[in-house]
């Protein structure tokens, strides 16, 4: 019984260190997170639009990208029924080279397939009209300082990086769990210390002592877990968003008795 109830406290901590090393791992070897913009389908602005083209599968991430600048060309052929082509940011016409209107890649994202090849993702920013300008759009990955950094877990799932996020709240979770058990062990062993045999006594005495150590060394990994939760959740890079005059334009999906779809809306 007693060493049953040592093992698993040495487990607790155990699993807690190696919840840590991982979640360390998947820091460090983590890979670029989709933004939040790629479910992106059309959204007019004041004096343009935005929206995502995709041409669709390539072998390279090079044709991958000139096949959606191919479909943002093609989207203003539906509209005019024109010949244009891609030029240094603009739709133009293929013959004279007139500008039909102004147009912004904002961002790419670059997505690679598991038989092989590529898709490229392009958030692009149209004018309504040749002569308007393009509104204020801004994309990035930075945050502002938000409170949630006190919270494990809950800046880096604002941020779009769920998974690290839930790594931050279990291994919180783990320690105080490791503090919580070593501490009823160490006082199981205490109370058992007065009626036990000399050589018991010591035996409960050490183990005591034992969980004692362990407890402590649960309560700084869990101070140590909660730093790190801090800096990162303050000064880590997110997903990539969009924001509109300064305001983040957030995507969701809805649904309602007529239609399915993505709704936006400014996040203030």
């Amino acid at each position: 019984m007693n060493h049953t109830k040592s093992r698993n406290a040495k487990n607790v901590i155990r699993g807690a260190i190696m919840f840590v090393i991982l979640l360390m791992n998947h820091a460090c070897l983590a890979q670029k997170e989709a933004p939040s913009w790629l479910n992106t389908g059309y959204v007019p602005l004041e004096n343009s639009y935005i929206k995502v083209f995709c041409g669709g599968f390539a072998y390279t991430e090079t044709q991958a990208k000139e096949l959606s600048t191919i479909e943002i060309v093609k989207d203003r052929d539906m509209y005019t029924g024109g010949s244009y082509q891609w030029a240094n940011g603009c739709i133009v016409e293929k013959e004279s080279g007139r500008i039909v209107v102004k147009a912004n890649i904002l961002d790419e994202y670059t997505e690679k397939q598991p038989q092989g090849g590529y898709k490229v993702y392009l958030l692009v920013q149209t004018a309504t009209h040749p002569d308007n300008a393009l509104d204020n759009v801004y994309v990035g990955d930075k945050y502002p300082f938000s409170a949630r950094v006190f919270v494990p877990g809950m800046a880096q799932i604002y941020k779009g990086s769920t998974g690290k996020g839930a790594a931050f709240i279990t291994g919180e979770v783990l320690f105080v769990g490791g503090i919580a058990t070593t501490q009823l062990l160490c006082n199981y062993y205490t109370k058992k210390m007065p009626d036990a045999s000399y050589d018991m006594g010591k035996y409960y005495e050490k183990m005591a002592r034992i969980c004692q150590i362990s407890q402590y060394a649960c309560i700084g990994g869990a101070v140590a877990l909660y730093l790190w939760n801090i800096i990162d959740g303050a000064f880590a890079k997110g997903r990539p968003y969009v924001s509109v005059d300064g305001k983040m334009l957030t995507f969701s999906p809805y649904v309602s008795s007529n239609s399915t779809g993505i709704a936006f809306n400014l996040r203030f």
